[in-house]
């Protein structure tokens, strides 16, 4: 099986990942059928916390994990980090990865996503598509990296975790900056003390 999630469609609120890396539980692994579609579907259902349970039963019970089952646990808790930072879906060959993002007038970190994924080394490139809601439209980045085998899945899918994460942030805290510098009645341009916001971004986001 080489695409992610074999096909399943999945609930709107994770991040469909697909890619060339093979994902699943081999019949060489879990050899009865049903225990086996079991041990599917608990990683596909399971949080972060709960995969890290899973992963320590499997060994007790089926001894070392092989390599397609821990794609699978990591397709599984980037499909949720990732859903958390606006990422719709990311597909992954092995010379060129598309990823793409969720975004409208008042939301748009895509930009900001492909700049801090330059910055780590990666070439991308960004563009978009029209969606049939007039205020939002699906932002797309090309991101131009080797992905070979696990580790280098697993890097890309946490790099672009991390730059979505701090472009989200960085969102949160000029969008309390312009708030804050529009209720002082303060221009653009004009100075003003920055560590007044401190207090109401700490209660939104913790780093």
């Amino acid at each position: 099986m080489a695409s992610g999630y074999k096909g399943k469609t999945f609930e709107d609120s994770l991040t469909r990942i697909v890619t060339e890396i093979k994902a699943g539980v081999p019949s060489s692994y879990i050899v009865d059928t049903a225990n086996r579609f079991s041990v599917y579907h608990q990683i596909l259902n399971a949080d972060v916390n709960e995969l890290k349970n899973i992963k320590i039963e499997l060994k007790d019970v089926y001894g070392p994990i092989p390599e397609p089952v821990e794609v699978l646990m990591l397709i599984a808790e980037y499909s949720r980090k990732l859903a958390e930072v606006d990422i719709q879906t990311i597909s992954i060959t092995r010379a060129v990865s598309t990823i793409k993002m969720l975004s409208s007038e008042r939301v748009d970190i895509s930009e900001r996503v492909m700049t801090g994924l330059n910055n780590m080394g990666y070439e991308s490139a960004l563009g978009s598509e029209v969606s049939n809601n007039r205020d939002d439209s699906a932002k797309k980045i090309k991101l131009f990296a080797t992905c070979t085998n696990m580790t280098e899945l697993s890097f890309i899918l946490a790099d672009l975790y991390q730059s979505a994460l701090k472009s989200n942030h960085d969102a949160i805290r000029e969008k309390l900056k312009s708030q804050h510098r529009d209720e002082l009645g303060i221009k653009k341009g004009e100075l003003y003390n920055e560590n007044d916001i401190a207090f109401n971004y700490q209660h939104i986001v913790s780093f």
